[in-house]
């Protein structure tokens, strides 16, 4: 399950759901009044958000999210119009009571229950991590967090928050602190202006301002959507939660919302509207059966889904047929009235549920049905009694309020009983954390240090068996870095429970390595460092992808050892293959900036001529571009393409090194919980893996033939896991990955003295 699909349900009331009825008069925003077909439409965004995260399938269910962004535009624009017809102004008071009133509740609910559950349930780093993403949730700058972070929506690589559903939820609310503001400037602007000519019209409606305003959010929604499709191709993590790229389809909410209140939309007969309604069911359905993860998103192709929410809601007010009937029903009625819960409840108890339990058929209808009951459960004792109350709405009980529902001191009592709840698990859950003095150990600070262990320990940092501790332990000088992390690596596969893990602050964050100030950033993310070592006679180069920047900090300790200055020259997803590559994860977008780079870092080792020039990234040739993956000699062009950027570095270098990636793992962050075992986080490598160090080992042998030139290939299979026991996250106290696809930082730096054996002897 990736990271948030979701867009973000407004929590409106059934009052607020209303838009046109029968016929409104021209130049006048249509009348509230309960729409049963917006209701529906929510209840099928909603399930698809779900289906998808839960199931995978339908494949392009995150279209949700952009169902959700129309609807929102439509309604609260649809209000804001009312508003200023009925008394001339906006009261931008009432309007974010309002809000507050009805998403900061459940919000907030929701957002104080995942985290006492991560520090429950998580590792200490996780759990403090989603604490942070919590305060960016609270906020309402979530989407921005992620995008800070570069976080990639489809391809999540470390841990998924269970707070990641927020995002849609943060675009929401800050395209609401501008566009009321702004109506309501121009609706003084265009009373004002009346006032002058002596016009006595009470209402900026009766006048151009309709016009404006429209003209106004279609500049907005061309100009977001032409930016979106300029972004969703080499910036795609960037703009699936960028707000620039996401307001446009606020924006069709908002434009079609001032073309129903001109009469735009009511035109029609039932039959006709039905089948409008009918189109744009299709449109969404489409979507979400046909687009993927590697589809353009949100530019072009969230236009879909957009259209198709704009059409239903346009015609849906008086629609007769199948699709308008199916809206209608009870089950999509109510699954659209418990929508909002749904999502926000949703993603967290998938999070939670898998992290402790197996995901199998079974649990998998559980947390359905979980997710399901919480949001029945919080909408009737949260939602309706707050959106309802007298004393925060300042007014009289509404109807509902007074005439059904369960007695107060009922709904008083399971909130209470609810609230205490959850505040003894979080006191219960996090006090120990806080309170209790530190117990992590102390960090071994290489294999060189793990292979002296103190009295009582065996080689791997582990206790020695009987006899053991009395053994006379090997000069360090004297110990193989490489049998010593094996049995390292073979204790931690055994083990049986979790040791004290040294999980410093960013332990897992391998691109702090070039934050730095001998490192320059330029275009798309390239990065060249001048790392100079004191009295160093000899120069290294260090290429290839971000499996550069995870290997560094062991590169670096060992090359300084061995008296070598360090340059690097790194661009993300950029393969040592000298082929045509895409965009990682994007096979159908073209990458020749890479080809460029490459070829620049060719001209540098040229110019150059260092001592040594080492090259690694990622193992798996998918990166590829699509149009070469279909090849048979896919594998082989691979390989060649790797020789060629050998041959290259080799003409120019004194010695040239090919390091193999990690294979796939688990990192402790993202699989450790309190209910865990090690065991839990052991994997294996795939198959694929073995071939791609084979192909590497092809390589290597023809750029060697071809130059005569020393050119080693470093396999690393063997740091990772042990023979049939399978790849640990850790090894000793040691966290091994990352994010599963990168090794962490600290444990570069451990295997320092083998990276010194295997690329520096």
């Amino acid at each position: 399950m990736e990271g948030s699909r979701v867009g973000q349900p407004s929590a409106q009331t059934m009052h607020d759901l209303g838009a046109a009825d029968s016929a409104p008069a021209a130049a006048k925003p249509a009348r509230g009044g309960f729409r049963p077909d917006i209701q529906g439409l929510r209840a099928i965004a909603v399930t698809l958000v779900v289906v998808t995260h839960l199931w995978g399938w339908p494949t392009g269910g995150f279209v949700g999210v952009d169902v959700f962004f129309v609807i929102s535009g439509y309604l609260i624009t649809g209000l804001l119009l009312r508003e200023l017809e009925r008394t001339g102004r906006i009261s931008m008071r009432g309007f974010y009571a309002r809000r507050m009133r009805r998403i900061f509740p459940m919000a907030v609910v929701v957002l104080i229950c995942t985290v006492v559950a991560a520090y429950a349930l998580f590792a200490a780093s996780r759990a403090h991590s989603t604490f942070v993403d919590a305060i960016w949730a609270f906020l309402f700058v979530e989407n921005w967090q992620l995008v800070f972070n570069g976080t990639d929506y489809f391809h999540a690589g470390a841990a998924i928050s269970p707070v990641r559903q927020y995002w849609s939820l943060s675009v929401e609310e800050q395209f609401y602190l501008v566009w009321p503001l702004f109506m309501l400037a121009l609706g003084a602007l265009a009373m004002r202006h009346r006032r002058r000519r002596g016009s006595h019209a009470e209402s900026p409606m009766s006048g151009r301002l309709p016009t404006v305003l429209g003209t106004v959010i279609a500049v907005v929604v061309l100009a977001s959507f032409g930016w979106a499709v300029l972004r969703s191709g080499e910036y795609h993590a960037e703009a699936y939660f960028s707000t620039f790229t996401r307001i446009w389809e606020l924006g069709v909410g908002a434009l079609l919302a001032i073309v129903v209140g001109l009469g735009g939309a009511a035109a029609g007969s039932p039959r006709v509207r039905g089948w409008l309604v009918a189109l744009g069911l299709a449109l969404i359905a489409g979507s979400a059966l046909l687009l993927t993860e590697d589809s353009r998103f949100p530019g072009p192709w969230a236009a879909v889904p957009v259209l198709g929410a704009a059409l239903m809601l346009a015609f849906g007010a008086r629609a007769a047929g199948p699709a308008s009937g199916l809206l209608r029903t009870r089950a999509f009625q109510y699954t659209g009235q418990v929508s909002y819960s749904w999502y926000l409840w949703h993603f967290p108890v998938f999070i939670f549920l898998f992290a402790v339990v197996q995901r199998t058929a079974l649990t998998t209808l559980a947390a359905f049905a979980l997710s399901f009951a919480l949001a029945a459960f919080s909408n009737y004792f949260i939602e309706e009694p707050v959106r309802h109350s007298r004393w925060l709405s300042g007014g009289a009980a509404t109807r509902r309020e007074s005439s059904g529902g369960a007695p107060r001191w009922v709904r008083v009592a399971v909130l209470s009983g609810t609230a205490a709840a959850v505040l003894v698990v979080g006191v219960t859950s996090i006090y120990p954390r806080i309170a209790a003095p530190s117990q992590q150990a102390a960090a071994p600070a290489s294999l060189t240090d793990l292979a002296a262990p103190a009295a009582g320990e065996g080689a791997a940092g582990q206790p020695a068996a009987a006899g053991a501790g009395s053994a006379v332990q090997p000069a360090a000088a004297q110990v193989d870095p490489l049998a010593t992390l094996h049995n390292a690596v073979a204790a931690a596969a055994a083990a049986t429970e979790w040791p004290e893990l040294d999980l410093r602050e960013n332990w897992r964050d391998y691109g702090a390595t070039v934050r730095v100030p001998e490192c320059t950033h330029g275009k798309g993310d390239t990065v060249e460092c001048d790392f100079r070592t004191p009295g160093a006679t000899k120069n290294m180069v260090v290429f290839g992808d971000s499996q550069v920047l995870a290997w560094l900090p062991g590169l670096r300790d060992a090359a300084t050892k061995a008296g070598y200055n360090v340059h690097v020259l790194n661009m993300p997803g950029c393969a040592v293959a000298d082929v045509p590559l895409a965009l990682i994860f994007s096979p159908e977008q073209p990458y020749p900036e890479c080809a460029d780079f490459r070829h620049k870092a060719m001209a540098y080792v040229q110019q150059h001529r260092p001592d040594l020039t080492v090259a690694t990234s990622v193992w798996t040739w998918k990166a590829l571009r699509e149009d070469q993956r279909n090849d048979d000699e896919a594998a082989i062009n691979w390989s060649d393409g790797i020789t060629v950027t050998l041959e290259s570095f080799a003409s120019a270098s004194g010695r040239v090194v090919l390091l193999d990636s990690p294979p796939l793992g688990l990192s402790v962050g993202d699989c450790q919980t309190a209910l865990s075992t090690p065991a839990d986080c052991l994997t294996h490598p795939a198959a694929e893996y073995f071939e791609a160090s084979e192909l590497n080992q092809r390589a290597v042998d023809a750029a060697r033939a071809a130059t005569g030139k020393e050119i080693r290939h470093v396999t690393v299979d063997d740091w990772f896991c042990a023979p049939d026991a399978g790849c640990p996250s850790f090894v000793a106290n040691q966290p091994v990955y990352g994010d599963g696809l990168h090794i962490a930082p600290g444990f570069g730096q451990f295997v320092s003295p083998l990276l010194s054996q295997q690329i520096f002897s």
